[in-house]
């Protein structure tokens, strides 16, 4: 059985209302990355911090989505649930 929602992003999710337990995390070697509950699901993701800047832009959001809609549904892949904009601002 799947946890997951759907095989689409729902591409806005209100960052209050959405994830409780929020907790930085180390997963990658220089970047911070939180780990929540997705109460929608009730299950552990993880939250991946981005800055629009010159060294990650727009088309490079757009791209690793689609890089990760593509890899089909399993347990043991990370999926993209949406986006959310927290509280201290950024995406």
């Amino acid at each position: 059985a799947s946890y997951y929602p759907s095989n689409e992003v729902n591409l806005i999710h209100d960052y209050n209302d959405n994830f409780t337990n929020v907790e930085p995390t180390s997963i990658g070697e220089s970047e911070c990355y939180y780990k929540a509950i997705f109460k929608k699901c009730n299950i552990t993701t993880i939250l991946k911090p981005i800055t629009i800047s010159q060294q990650f832009s727009l088309k490079d959001l757009i791209k690793e989505i689609d890089q990760y809609q593509n890899i089909k549904v399993h347990d043991n892949v990370l999926r993209i649930f949406g986006l959310t904009k927290p509280v201290y601002g950024g995406f």
